[in-house]
């Protein structure tokens, strides 16, 4: 009797272990598997952000050529109409065109000479035998343009010269070389040049710093010639284009000469 009760003790008294160690186990399944699935959302959300970094660096860098590319499709100076650059014709600033009477016709000098001009600047004069190539840029700064001699012989030729006080900076700047690139895209305008003025030579008036001159061809019954300047306090392709009509390279004591 004894020994049957005892034995149904063992037996109970040896399943009570056995269901714990169960529950256990378990609770480190749980725990092992939860320390997993943080793990996985850890390392998932590392990778998101290393891809989101590297998305928006690409965007970055490809961001900035993006937009310049779609600016300069949208604003390419050269489907600008002349008009439309710098400031209104009303709000130039331009005085009256003078007429200078001409000189120095087919008159070369040796380059390096300093030729002394009847006007500042020059509408007409001696100047060097070869004139800036066509090739060569239409807009010049203080760190490339050419000497006042040769640009005198490009009027000689039909150009207009706009010659700009050098103290112009910044976007004023940025504005006549645009213009200048698309007076040399036209056909009928493309014997232009901006370049900056020499003050050595002598002194703009006051308030002006813009000059825009032209060599007309002599009056073929007198076979006297007249150069012509005009002064303007900001940029205006309303200005130029007008003086341009009344001047065209056409009318130059060599014409159709580039």
């Amino acid at each position: 009797m004894s020994d049957r009760t005892t034995g149904e003790k063992t037996s109970a008294g040896s399943d009570v272990p056995s269901a714990r160690g169960q529950a256990a186990f378990e609770d480190r399944r749980q725990r092992i598997e939860a320390l997993r699935a943080k793990k996985k959302r850890s390392e998932r959300f590392r990778s998101t952000a290393f891809m989101l970094v590297i998305v928006i660096g690409t965007g970055a860098f490809f961001a900035k050529p993006a937009y310049n590319w779609v600016d300069k499709k949208l604003n390419d100076p050269l489907k600008k109409s002349i008009s439309s650059f710098g400031v209104p014709l009303g709000d130039a600033g331009c005085g009256k065109i003078t007429q200078d009477k001409a000189s120095g016709t087919q008159e070369h000098v040796q380059v390096g000479i300093r030729v002394t001009y009847d006007s500042i600047p020059p509408s007409s004069g001696k100047h060097y035998s070869n004139p800036v190539a066509f090739a060569a840029t239409p807009f010049f700064t203080t760190k490339d343009n050419p000497p006042v001699e040769n640009t005198v012989h490009n009027m000689e030729h039909g150009y207009t010269i706009l010659w700009y006080d050098p103290k112009l900076t910044g976007g004023d700047l940025d504005e006549l070389e645009d213009m200048a690139r698309r007076l040399r895209d036209d056909a009928v305008y493309q014997q232009f040049i901006a370049t900056p003025w020499d003050p050595t030579y002598g002194a703009f008036p006051a308030d002006k710093f813009i000059a825009l001159t032209h060599w007309s061809a002599p009056d073929p019954k007198t076979g006297i010639g007249y150069g012509h300047r005009l002064f303007c306090e900001r940029t205006s392709g309303q200005a130029v284009q007008d003086f341009m009509d009344k001047y065209p390279a056409t009318d130059a004591p060599e014409r159709n000469i580039r």
